[in-house]
């Protein structure tokens, strides 16, 4: 009898990022699918947003929708049982790309906000 562990959110989202890197080295995944995962890179890294990055939380949510979006897209595009093969090998190896994923954004932001501090006193002691 096959043991089922319940995942949360987060672990689930950790495999299939992780699934979907493994996937796009995979020759048997569509140059499509590979081409939407190139161009949802250059989004995040590009100056150029929707929302301005610089806009805090509007900035980052706009790169977040965008993202997971186009990930899911690029996700439909590949055949099953090829993102299947690769979940199977990321359950196995326990990726924990996404909680590193957070911690980088965390402590960006509060690198943001220390740089706005000392700018806005600064402004105010010029």
């Amino acid at each position: 009898m096959a043991t089922y562990i319940k995942k949360s959110r987060l672990g689930l989202l950790n495999r299939d990022t992780y699934a979907l890197y493994l996937a796009y080295q995979d020759p048997k995944t569509p140059v499509s699918a590979k081409v939407i995962g190139i161009a949802t890179l250059i989004y995040l890294f590009i100056p150029a947003d929707i929302v301005p990055d610089i806009i805090p939380i509007l900035g980052w949510a706009d790169d977040i929708t965008v993202t997971y979006l186009l990930s899911k897209f690029a996700v439909s595009i590949i055949p099953p049982d090829i993102m299947a093969q690769h979940r199977a090998v990321a359950d196995r190896k326990g990726k924990k790309i996404i909680q590193v994923i957070i911690a980088i954004m965390i402590l960006l932001f509060i690198a943001f906000l220390g740089l706005a501090v000392l700018l806005f006193s600064a402004l105010l002691n010029w």
